[in-house]
């Protein structure tokens, strides 16, 4: 089980780091695919754009139970009708 942390492009996230606190992931997306089964992402405060198609089983992937735990209030804005609801977590 591992922890990883995601974070807006203005508080250091980029899908280029390892995904610690200290250096964040930026999308959930990326977060999800570079995850396992019981692992724990945080999501720092801020609205992230869900795009791609990993975002069809971010939330509904049964092979893979993460935990999302939201570090503030988290906005998951779907970047096209087809993929994903808007979704807030607090």
């Amino acid at each position: 089980m591992a922890t990883y942390w995601v974070k807006t492009a203005a508080d250091g996230g980029n899908d280029g780091n390892a995904g610690t606190e200290a250096l964040p992931w930026l999308t959930p997306v990326y977060a999800f695919a570079n995850s396992g089964d019981g692992d724990d992402i945080y999501v720092n405060a801020g609205d992230y754009e869900i795009t791609g198609g990993a975002s069809q089983g971010l939330f509904m992937n049964p092979a893979t139970a993460v935990d999302w735990i939201a570090v503030g209030t988290v906005t998951f804005k779907a970047a096209a009708a087809n993929t994903l609801r808007d979704l807030r977590l607090i």
